[in-house]
């Protein structure tokens, strides 16, 4: 048996809802093994979207959309964690930031915006807030387990979009579950 705790942007907006969600989880985890699932920060996707348009015309201020984004994200991080774990937050953050910098300035380059060029700049909003939630938990004792839902999810490209590939994506979710013995994934 095992409880999945969804939570949507507004739930994960600064670093005060996402203290609020800590608490939410370290309680559940006390009940049942628990998969958490977040949603980007609140109008983290939308900027997202906005980025990768304006670079795929051409325009460069896609850069300080996403710089800015960086800073929404570092000053979660700073707010939330400290010594190691902010250390570790925010060298991984940089990380998440600079592959997508790398990407949109591909689209910047091409001028040119792919369906699943999108998907992968959209994907990175929940990169960002689960990584600060997972070492949020950490920071605090509660042990977890970080999935990168991209290598979980398979899809079947779409022309307008993406759809689940369902069979191969429930494999890979109960490989993870099953061959670890942590309550929190």
């Amino acid at each position: 048996q095992m409880q999945v705790l969804k939570f949507g942007g507004t739930s994960v907006a600064d670093s005060k809802n996402i203290d609020k969600v800590i608490s939410i989880v370290k309680e559940s985890v006390l009940r049942d093994r628990t998969v958490v699932v977040s949603s980007a920060v609140s109008k983290c996707t939308d900027t997202l979207i906005e980025a990768a348009k304006l670079a795929a015309d051409g325009n460069s201020a896609y850069i300080q959309l996403i710089n800015e984004l960086e800073e929404r994200h570092l000053k979660i991080i700073e707010e939330l964690l400290s010594g190691e774990f902010k250390d570790s937050a925010q060298s991984r953050n940089r990380e998440l930031f600079d592959e997508l910098k790398n990407i949109c300035g591909g689209i910047f380059m091409l001028g040119e915006l792919t369906t699943s060029s999108l998907d992968n700049v959209m994907s990175y909003g929940e990169l960002f807030s689960t990584s600060i939630i997972s070492k949020k938990l950490s920071s605090i004792g509660v042990g977890n387990v970080l999935a990168d839902s991209r290598k979980l999810v398979k899809t079947i490209p779409g022309v307008q979009q993406s759809t689940v590939e369902r069979d191969s994506t429930e494999i890979n979710i109960r490989a993870l579950i099953d061959d670890s013995n942590s309550k929190l994934f």
